[in-house]
């Protein structure tokens, strides 16, 4: 492993990928406890990761408007790139749970090592509470959450690794993510035009309005504090991002969503899995509704005209 070289403005680390990765953690960063040890070794090696969601159970929602559990394949990303898959999470929420709640319920998520759940080493476990729908003005006991623990042999949650939490905001949703201490390390939020007061939708649209790609920029938490005061955020500022990617027509249709999520320079494991469990969040609230709102609205159109007849009758 090379020694890390730095500058004035951030950190660039250069792992040797071919060398053995057990137990090896770069300069700089705490070296893992025996809970931490599994997702530490795992994480620490990659700058950047795809993740995708599988169409898993589209058929059940279609023909029953059941919500089916959620599944994520991992993959390495470089150079813009997928690479392979290194990661596999499954939601873990009882079908009552998905029938009743919808979008809006609370959910447990387990990351593996590996293609596959069964048989493979469990990483971290993802908790969402259950929460009142993303709003603004909420008061700060139903903002949308999503834990992040370490995992043991067993897959069950065992060390807090910090949380992502919705903040009261008024045009543009924001989340701050919080190390375990309940320090914000860092600040997410969709790019804005209007002097912040609306999302810019054309961010990434190279000129096009309709580019398919939609960010979800990281800050850290000082700039975080000046974007909250009514400041403006540049793309110099930001130090990562979680990006909302065209997946295909196949994808698409099915609520099989793709995300290019890209870790600051300085983040250290527990912050990769943080911003993980954001990407989990941000696909839960913005993507995963669409599907639910776009049947409500064939439900009461259906609704509407049976009503409509029955009147002329």
């Amino acid at each position: 492993m090379s020694a890390p070289t730095a500058d004035a403005s951030r950190t660039c680390l250069e792992v040797d990928l071919t060398a053995p990765s057990i137990g090896i953690v770069p300069e700089g960063f705490a070296q893992p406890t025996e809970n931490q040890e599994h997702y530490h070794k795992n994480l620490h090696m990659h700058e950047s990761l795809m993740v995708c969601q599988t169409s898993k159970g589209w058929c059940a929602r279609v023909c029953c408007g059941c919500e089916p559990k959620q599944e994520f394949r991992v993959h390495e990303r470089a150079s813009g790139k997928q690479g392979k898959q290194v990661f596999h999470i499954l939601e873990e929420t009882g079908c009552c749970t998905r029938c009743c709640c919808g979008g809006n319920r609370n959910w447990s998520m387990q990351m593996n090592l590996g293609d596959t759940m069964s048989g493979t080493q469990p990483l971290l476990q993802f908790e969402r509470p259950l929460r009142c729908p993303m709003s603004c003005g909420k008061c700060c006991c139903c903002h949308q959450e999503v834990q992040v623990f370490s995992a043991d042999d067993d897959g069950n949650a065992k060390d807090p690794l910090g949380n992502v939490k919705e903040t009261c905001w008024c045009c543009v949703p924001q989340f701050k993510i919080n190390t375990p201490d309940g320090k914000t390390e860092f600040l997410l939020r969709q790019p804005t035009c209007c002097g912040g007061a609306c999302v810019n939708y054309c961010d990434q649209g190279q000129g096009c309005c309709c580019s398919c790609r939609i960010p979800f920029y990281v800050y850290l938490s000082d700039m975080g504090l000046h974007a909250s005061k009514g400041g403006t955020l540049s793309l110099d500022d930001q130090v990562g991002e979680i990006t909302k990617v065209w997946g295909g027509m196949r994808n698409e249709v099915l609520s099989a969503d793709k995300f290019e999520c890209t870790f600051p320079a300085t983040s250290d494991p527990a912050s990769k899995a943080r911003l993980l469990a954001a990407t989990l969040m941000i696909n839960q609230l913005f993507f995963e509704g669409q599907y639910d709102e776009a049947m409500q609205k064939k439900k009461e159109e259906e609704a509407a005209k049976k009503a409509a007849q029955k009147a002329k009758k």
